[in-house]
């Protein structure tokens, strides 16, 4: 049990928000959780012209809901992917974050899904 007041708890939650799940895997995942991924790649990957295809085909996944892609990405490739987003009728975020494991782009959907490896390996 915590040793903690409910006052000193209250501004705590109040100075950094309500504890999170699996917050280390959000971060990752461009705060998705990694159940729902369909498709993850990293920031190096997602700008290679390539990886235009691998997101097409994990777009066509009966569950793909959203493309969620890492705001360090290059403008230019953003584009693409939104313009991808709009032309399949999926949702486009971007997102901002520090981490340095997280992803470069996130194919996810809403519920959980059981796709067992979701990182490709676009070098070979």
């Amino acid at each position: 049990m915590t040793d903690k007041t409910e006052l000193e708890r209250t501004i705590e939650y109040a100075i950094r928000g309500a504890p999170q799940i699996k917050a280390d895997e959000k971060r990752k995942w461009l705060g998705e959780f990694r159940e729902r991924v369909i498709l993850g790649l990293t920031v190096e990957q997602s700008h290679m012209e390539e990886a235009l295809c691998h997101v097409e085909d994990a777009l066509k996944h009966e569950m793909a809901d959203i493309i969620i892609v890492n705001q360090d990405m290059l403008i230019e490739m953003m584009a693409k992917y939104m313009r991808l987003a709009k032309d399949t009728g999926k949702r486009f975020k971007s997102v901002a974050t520090d981490s340095e494991e997280a992803m470069g782009l996130v194919v996810a959907s809403s519920e959980a899904v059981k796709i067992e490896n979701v990182e490709r390996d676009l070098y070979r």
